[in-house]
């Protein structure tokens, strides 16, 4: 290559450079959009329209939106059949009459309407004097049923006795008596109860007053620290760290019992606080020694039964039996 062509060579590529750079360094950038030229310092405060053919291409290429992407929603918790009532669901013959209880959700109603089973409000016998078995949690009924001719049995519950059992060691167990507490301890019961602490309470004390004291040191020791039946009203009082059967009170306490005649109250008071429920029957206040809390606060209508509240009870009208 002569010098004459590497002149020329160099001279094209100069030119070429110094295109690129009057492109790189240019003045202010314009946008042609639709037409209009606008500067890129005021494109941002300019309204653009849209010719027909720019809108046509627009609209060809965005998709149709025909409905709102739906947000998820939680779904909606399912109606829990109550505490204990499951057992009538799967009894071969279901009950004539459930008497109803405040908390059921619909989903109970529903089922028993579609077993045939009538369903009464509130604890009155008056709509329910004729069917053969009836299904209630309301022990109120109890009395009345019993004389009315029917067997009651207990489909699901606990009782008194296994509640006790059922309290950790190193507990403190406080009861007192409120209207009455003892037409429910039948012989057979106050075998039972005997085991657990409740010794002096029997079917012969009708609406006394009634107060015990157990110190629960292992699974199955319980110890008395005090106990009394009484025709008055009867009332404790032990100072924090009072000693007394060996044991040494490291909570303060105070304890009413007044039988129907005798004032009709049920007290427990730990440093000053009443945790008793204070309903007829007998009211228990489990204290957890190692915790230094109470876990358990209860009355038990042991004028009528030995079960907690919330137990299942089927009442089955007695079958006379004839002679001939």
């Amino acid at each position: 290559m002569t010098i004459i062509q590497l002149q020329a060579t160099a001279l094209v590529l100069s030119s070429g450079l110094i295109v690129v750079l009057l492109f790189l360094f240019r003045a202010p950038a314009t946008v042609r959009h639709t037409g209009e030229v606008l500067s890129e310092t005021n494109i941002q405060s300019q309204e653009v329209e849209l010719n027909e053919e720019t809108r046509q291409v627009i609209d060809e290429d965005m998709p149709v939106v025909t409905e709102f992407p739906k947000t998820e929603e939680e779904p909606a918790e399912e109606e829990e059949i109550p505490p204990g009532w499951a057992v009538v669901y799967e009894m071969q013959k279901p009950p004539e009459v459930i008497v109803s209880n405040r908390k059921w959700p619909e989903i109970f109603n529903g089922f028993c309407h579609s077993n045939g089973i009538r369903v009464e409000q509130g604890n009155s016998l008056n709509a329910i004097a004729e069917p053969t078995s009836i299904c209630f949690d309301e022990e109120a009924l109890i009395p009345s049923l019993r004389n009315s001719g029917y067997d009651i049995t207990v489909l699901h519950g606990e009782s008194l006795e296994q509640m006790l059992k059922n309290a950790g060691p190193f507990s403190l167990i406080m009861m007192a008596v409120k209207d009455d507490g003892s037409q429910a301890l039948d012989h057979e019961w106050q075998e039972k109860l005997h085991s657990v602490g409740i010794r002096a309470l029997t079917r012969d004390h009708l609406r006394r007053s009634y107060v015990n004291i157990l110190f629960k040191r292992s699974e199955f020791e319980f110890i008395t620290l005090y106990e009394e039946v009484a025709d008055r009203m009867i009332e404790v009082d032990y100072p924090e760290l009072s000693t007394f059967n060996g044991f040494r009170l490291p909570v303060a306490i105070s304890i009413s019992s007044a039988g129907f005649d005798y004032g009709n109250k049920a007290e427990i008071k730990i440093d000053g606080r009443d945790y008793a429920v204070n309903r007829r029957g007998m009211s228990i206040v489990i204290l957890d020694l190692i915790g230094m809390h109470v876990v358990r606060s209860v009355a038990v209508d042991t004028f009528s039964t030995v079960y907690l509240p919330e137990t299942i009870y089927m009442a089955e009208r007695k079958v006379e039996v004839s002679r001939e």
